[in-house]
C-alpha cells in the first residue's frame, strides 16, 4: 500500500501502519466492529419496524422496568432500545452472553405488553 504524508510517498506494509500513524489497529478493529452490530442492530429494528406496518417506539431500555442483569445483558451486546431489541430474533436474544432464561422470559412478556412478538427466525 502506497501512504502519502507531507508529500513524501513511501511503500508501507499493512503492520506499519499503526507505528507510523501512532494508533492502535488492534483497538480501531474493535471500534470497527462495534460500530458494524450496532448499524446492523439498528438495520434489523428499521426492518422489524417496516414490517409490522407500525412504528416501534424507541424507548431506552433503562426505561422498560428490566431487572439488573437483563438490562447489563441486553446493554453489553449494545441494544439500547425497545426498537432494538425488537429487531432481534429470539434466537439471537438468547445468544446473549450471561443471557438467563429469567431475562429471555422477562424481555419476552415486556414486549408483549408494546403488542410485539419476538421473531423465531435464526
Amino acid at each position: 500500500m502506497k501512504l502519502i504524508l507531507e508529500g513524501r510517498e513511501d511503500l508501507v506494509y499493512p503492520g506499519q501502519l499503526g507505528a507510523i500513524l501512532g494508533v492502535n489497529i488492534e483497538y480501531l478493529e474493535k471500534e470497527l466492529e462495534m460500530l458494524r452490530r450496532l448499524l446492523a442492530s439498528r438495520k434489523r429494528a428499521r426492518n422489524a419496524m417496516l414490517g409490522s406496518g407500525r412504528v416501534i417506539p424507541d424507548l431506552p431500555i433503562q426505561m422498560l422496568g428490566f431487572s439488573k442483569k437483563a438490562m447489563t445483558a441486553l446493554l453489553s451486546a449494545e441494544v439500547e432500545t425497545l426498537r432494538g431489541i425488537a429487531g432481534l430474533s429470539e434466537s439471537q436474544l438468547k445468544m446473549i452472553k450471561a443471557f438467563s432464561s429469567v431475562s429471555y422470559w422477562e424481555i419476552r412478556n415486556r414486549l408483549r405488553e408494546f403488542g410485539i412478538e419476538l421473531d423465531e427466525r435464526s
